[in-house]
């Protein structure tokens, strides 16, 4: 039985442990968050009864922002928006910044609401796992007011994440000719 749905660690408990799903894929950043919510009581315990079969291609880890905005660590106590709870974006978005220490603003848009809300000011950046497919934001930062910020390859970040590097063939609008952005 094939269902889709959200890969938050109340969904994953509750599939693993009632008849809705008989494989799930989801994100390996969705599988470390789930069961450090105390309202996710029973979710913890998925890998005692489900076994995690098989790592899936790798994607991007995207950090978009004003120019002014140079370093991750800029961003303490700012909003960035890591689009909804209980998806792949919002658990590594908060993997990363409490592995690296920051502690910004969490907001939860859907990406091409909060991509607006970058532009008008009202956030100071977006977080986004895997956005090479997003027409939205291969559209977004054509005038140059925008940027990819790099997020540092840390010792803390080194046994959950492999390196990668962008550039402007990756995300044109967001990242300079001769530029490398990790």
């Amino acid at each position: 039985k094939a269902v889709s749905g959200e890969t938050s660690a109340a969904a994953l408990g509750k599939a693993i442990s009632g008849d809705a799903a008989d494989l799930a894929i989801v994100s390996m950043d969705g599988l470390i968050e789930s069961g450090k919510n105390p309202a996710d009581k029973g979710a913890a315990d998925w890998r005692e009864r489900a076994p995690y079969l098989a790592l899936l291609s790798r994607e991007p880890i995207v950090l978009i922002a004003r120019r002014e905005t140079t370093d991750i660590r800029q961003l303490a106590g700012r909003k960035v928006n890591v689009e909804a709870m209980g998806v792949a974006t919002a658990a590594s978005a908060a993997i990363v910044f409490s592995h690296l220490n920051i502690a910004p603003e969490m907001t939860n848009e859907p990406q091409p609401e909060a991509l607006g809300h970058l532009a008008r000011g009202e956030i100071d950046a977006i977080f986004t796992v895997g956005g090479d497919d997003s027409k939205a934001l291969a559209e977004f930062g054509k005038h140059g007011r925008f940027h990819v910020v790099a997020i540092p390859y840390a010792p803390a970040l080194r046994a959950l994440y492999c390196p990668m590097r962008l550039t402007a063939g990756d995300q044109p609008s967001l990242v300079g000719d001769d530029e490398k952005i990790d």
